[in-house]
């Protein structure tokens, strides 16, 4: 039984590392020129962009005291998932706009700065000056 779960968890992590590739196309976050509404309490400020289905780009300026980007993107309200084991944080929701692989055949790829981040959002600390965005990606 250990096994099975062994290698349904490895198809996840492949079909997923799949589904990144796929979908790695010329999404980027927008240019965003408006200021943006503060949210969350804190000593950190950062920058964080949503580009949703249609393209349209939503900006926070998220004041925290995690050094965690998922941590303070939860605290907030403006992420949702479920964790999965191994792999962290799966995100499925991003400013109350699902995007579900299994039921949507889209995801939302995180970026940090102007490169696609290569791990998860549990996985990545916070950095003064760096804007973190999510960007609603169809199946290719």
């Amino acid at each position: 039984m250990k096994n099975v779960k062994i290698i349904l968890l490895f198809a996840l992590v492949v079909l997923l590392a799949v589904a990144v590739l796929a979908g790695c196309n010329d999404s980027r976050p927008g240019d965003y020129d408006g200021e943006g509404q503060y949210v969350g309490e804190g000593d950190i400020v950062f920058r964080f962009e949503v580009t949703d289905a249609d393209g349209e780009v939503t900006a926070w300026n998220v004041r925290t005291n995690e050094e965690n980007l998922a941590s303070a993107l939860l605290e907030v309200e403006l992420i949702a998932g479920e964790v999965v084991p191994v792999m962290g944080l799966l995100v499925t929701h991003v400013n109350d706009v699902r995007a579900d692989w299994n039921l949507d055949d889209a995801y939302w790829a995180l970026w940090v700065g102007d490169e696609m981040s290569m791990v998860g959002v549990d996985s990545v600390y916070i950095e003064e000056g760096v804007v973190y965005a999510f960007v609603f990606t169809p199946a290719a």
